[in-house]
């Protein structure tokens, strides 16, 4: 038997779902600390050939809060920036 242990992400990139389909057991992660600069909440997206970071605003977005306590703040707007990789 598989078993694959991943953290959740915001829009999860091809491998996630390759795993994911690999495996016969899936458990998300998310008894652990909110990564602050993780990709829980953002993520990238090629805007007119440049790419650009795409980020969620969470409420309680702390390092000290655990992934499961996280919400995602009700009306907000995506913020967008440069992404510099």
């Amino acid at each position: 038997m598989k078993i694959a242990v991943m953290q959740p992400y915001l829009f999860p990139y091809i491998g996630y779902f390759q795993l994911i389909m690999s495996s016969d057991v899936f458990v998300t992660y998310d008894d652990v600390n909110f990564i602050k600069q993780g990709y829980i909440n953002r993520n990238n997206i090629l805007m007119n050939g440049v790419n650009q970071r795409f980020t969620v605003p969470v409420q309680n977005g702390s390092s000290n809060n655990l992934i499961k306590n996280i919400t995602f703040q009700k009306n907000a707007w995506i913020q967008l920036s440069s992404a510099t990789h």
